[in-house]
């Protein structure tokens, strides 16, 4: 999954390790930048970067005529790494982030002087497989259709989907919109096979780029579950809850004692900096200006370092045995071992007679349960095999600075020692969990 925080990110490492960058088009992650530059820090940053208004749905990007032809002559690569990540969020919302933004992109990607590369992070749960081995192809491809043809030409209508997004926001009262929205997406989802309308609306985003990527050069970066830094340029830093954070944290605070998972499920998790590393090295393999082609990488652990849903639970209860919430009244709060449900009507009957339930949190509960199901019952396995390739033509020093060998974490380290301390710092306040 991938939003702004990617971004920043990806922008933090570039500026300290590629500073001959020309242009790019302050949060605590630029400290190791303040360190190297000290006093000349923001005369650097106001070189490097250049701020501009947009709107990737508008004309221009929402740019102001003149800012967006400075820009087409002069960009050398497109990185998308804009998303609406709400797993069950409104349809008309992420179609218009994750599809008609993407559209837009092409669109100034065609009136760019220069041959740009076009780099955009999706995600590897654009799938419909939920067993097996998903591989580096276009999706279509392992979903049993011939390759060269994709889901838009055979059973998924792209414009016919906004269009019946539109017309049936027009239908529905102000007060009401939000959640039928919402609900029309997790319907045409599941109509059209894939399990949640975030799933749907990044794979119709893919689509758009495997039609033109016989006329453009095209790289898709395809993560995981997005966590923590796991090195550089300090570890643990994260921005918000996202990926499994919210299972872990209702837990640690005591809300969450039985969970709907398999715990033999592999749950995928891939730190933010090595999806970085893997873009910028994808970058300078395929050059700034390259041939008309789509090449996909998968960033992802599963194959090469697997962490199974009852191993992530079994860490998390050392974790919080070690280092409990406080309650606002100062109590330690005692995290239990949680017990696995393979349904959720078993779920939800263990909810409701939980002697610290109440209705709300139940509700709270029961809908993480069913946007974390898929997830949480996956057999899946993403192949990572290009992208261990691209990490084999990479140089003894190269590997150091842009390391994305996701095989050589250790995950317990990682998540006891980093990923959950950090994620901790974020959750001091005892509250009711605020989930997707």
């Amino acid at each position: 999954m991938c939003d702004v925080w990617h971004a920043t990110v990806f922008v933090e490492k570039l500026l300290r390790e590629v500073p001959e960058v020309q242009k790019i088009i302050d949060t605590d992650l630029f400290k190791r930048l303040k360190e190297v530059h000290g006093e000349k820090y923001e005369e650097f940053m106001k070189n490097k970067l250049i701020p501009v208004i947009e709107n990737l749905s508008e004309p221009c990007l929402g740019m102001d005529a003149n800012v967006a032809v400075d820009i087409a002559n002069k960009v050398d690569v497109i990185i998308n790494a804009a998303g609406s990540t709400g797993w069950q969020g409104r349809y008309d919302t992420l179609l218009d982030v994750n599809v008609q933004g993407i559209s837009g992109l092409i669109g100034f990607k065609k009136s760019c002087k220069k041959r740009s590369l076009f780099l955009h992070v999706s995600t590897a749960f654009v799938t419909k497989k939920t067993v097996g081995v998903f591989m580096e192809t276009p999706i279509g491809v392992e979903e049993g259709l011939p390759e060269g043809q994709n889901w838009n030409s055979q059973t998924l209508d792209i414009e016919a989907e906004f269009k019946l997004a539109a017309k049936i926001a027009s239908e529905i009262p102000k007060n009401e919109l939000s959640a039928e929205m919402a609900k029309l997406g997790l319907r045409r989802a599941k109509f059209h096979g894939w399990t949640n309308t975030y799933q749907l609306t990044k794979a119709m985003g893919e689509m758009l780029l495997t039609k033109v990527s016989d006329k453009l050069p095209v790289i898709i970066i395809r993560p995981t579950l997005v966590e923590s830094i796991y090195s550089d340029p300090f570890p643990g830093w994260i921005e918000g809850y996202r990926g499994i954070e919210p299972i872990i944290v209702s837990y640690g605070k005591g809300q969450l004692q039985g969970i709907l998972a398999d715990p033999t499920a592999i749950v995928d998790i891939v730190p933010v900096d090595m999806v970085v590393n893997a873009m910028i090295a994808a970058i300078a393999n395929h050059g700034i200006i390259g041939e008309p082609e789509l090449e996909i990488y998968h960033v992802t652990s599963s194959m090469v370092n697997p962490l199974t849903c009852g191993k992530l639970i079994k860490l998390c209860n050392n974790y919080f045995a070690l280092h409990p919430f406080i309650t606002p009244s100062r109590e330690f709060i005692k995290v239990k071992d949680i017990e696995f449900f393979s349904s959720i009507d078993e779920y939800i009957f263990f909810g409701m007679g939980s002697s610290s339930s109440n209705d709300k949190l139940h509700r709270i509960l029961v809908r993480m349960a069913a946007i974390y199901q898929p997830v949480l019952f996956s057999k899946l396995r993403v192949n990572d095999k290009k992208t261990q390739i691209l990490m084999e033509k990479m140089s003894s020093v190269e590997k150091k600075i842009f390391d994305f060998d996701v095989k050589r974490i250790i995950l317990e380290d990682y998540l006891m020692n980093t990923h959950f301390t950090d994620m901790a710092r974020l959750s001091m306040s005892f509250v009711a969990l605020l989930v997707l």
